[in-house]
């Protein structure tokens, strides 16, 4: 009987010692999440009147908690396409408004919102897998407006908003196209492969509470996604991005799809592949002058810096969205 008490007891210190490091990952997540996300008021973004724009706000209901946004339009506008717009960790619809803008001066209908938890939408930002089941309700809700049911949908995002764009294709395989700038293909190759890596054990405590949090949301990966999509997909990403690497991103979805997607590859634009090299040479001295200054110098900082140059964007990149979307 000696054995099964030895065994007993192994067993209780392994699950000892993984509550104990499930803890204190949760406790890390939740410095991450758990809280909401709001824009820097030191940054000064594009806004809608400088492209004339015309703007419908809409809410849409997820479950007590509103997501908040508007559909963009100019002019006489393509009535049967719509552009969904996700956007970026740490960001808000704002922060793309050149991008909403430009493609609704180039003639089409684009949504842009804030996921649940940031900025003008109601609730708390929870993990990664939020930009995804944000997403989710916002493609519900287009299908089931009156106005909006019978057009052909586009989704495009940036970053986790790329992560959301190529993965909502498992959920909604009747999207007529994707567009994801510089994503991240899934949870664990971000933490394995960005800025700051995390150990395999991390990893995997980390997509567990994703999977009690998000249940389907968080059980996602842009590769079996798009191999199971049968839509038009536009992928593009720098070879140099800083936040995503490339190999494991872009470079590792066009060895696997091959000429199923459309590439848009650059080497220079870091990790905006839509913007101009010199918006991003901007964006990068700026950066690398930011840790010169603290209180009311940092402010002050700010205050002497153009954002709009900052976030131009790239013309070409542009037009090839375009066509992507008009052909």
């Amino acid at each position: 009987m000696i054995w099964l008490y030895v065994l007993l007891g192994v067993i209780g210190l392994f699950v000892l010692i993984f509550i104990i490091l499930f803890i204190f990952v949760l406790k890390s997540y939740n410095k991450m999440f758990n809280k909401r996300f709001m824009p820097d008021p030191l940054i000064t973004y594009y806004k809608m009147e400088e492209f004339n724009l015309d703007c419908k706000r809409i809410e849409i209901n997820c479950n007590g908690e509103y997501i908040r946004g508007g559909i963009y339009t100019y002019g006489d506008y393509d009535k049967n396409k719509i552009i969904i717009f996700s956007h970026g960790m740490g960001a808000c619809k704002d922060a793309y408004m050149q991008e909403i803008g430009t493609l609704a001066q180039k003639g089409f209908m684009v949504l842009g919102y804030d996921y649940l938890g940031t900025y003008e939408s109601d609730g708390k930002m929870m993990g990664f897998a939020d930009s995804v089941k944000s997403l989710d309700y916002v493609i519900n809700y287009v299908k089931n407006s009156d106005d909006l049911k019978n057009k052909e949908i586009y989704v495009m995002g940036h970053s986790w908003g790329g992560y959301a764009t190529i993965n909502i294709v498992k959920f909604h395989k009747d999207v007529k196209g994707v567009i994801a700038l510089a994503p991240f293909v899934s949870v664990s190759s971000l933490l394995r492969y960005g800025i700051k890596r995390r150990s395999v054990i991390t990893i995997l405590m980390i997509e567990l509470i994703e999977l009690l949090r998000f249940g389907k949301y968080a059980d996602c990966d842009g590769l079996k996604s798009l191999k199971g999509y049968s839509g038009k997909i536009m992928l593009l990403q720098s070879t140099d991005d800083n936040q995503v690497k490339y190999e494991k991103a872009l470079g590792y979805l066009k060895k696997n799809l091959k000429d199923k997607a459309t590439y848009v590859i650059m080497n220079d634009r870091l990790h905006n592949p839509d913007y101009t090299l010199d918006s991003i040479k901007y964006f990068n001295e700026f950066f690398s002058n930011i840790y010169k200054y603290k209180g009311e110098e940092l402010k002050d900082y700010f205050k002497k810096q153009n954002f709009h140059k900052m976030g131009e964007l790239d013309s070409v990149v542009i037009d090839k969205i375009v066509n992507f979307i008009k052909n």
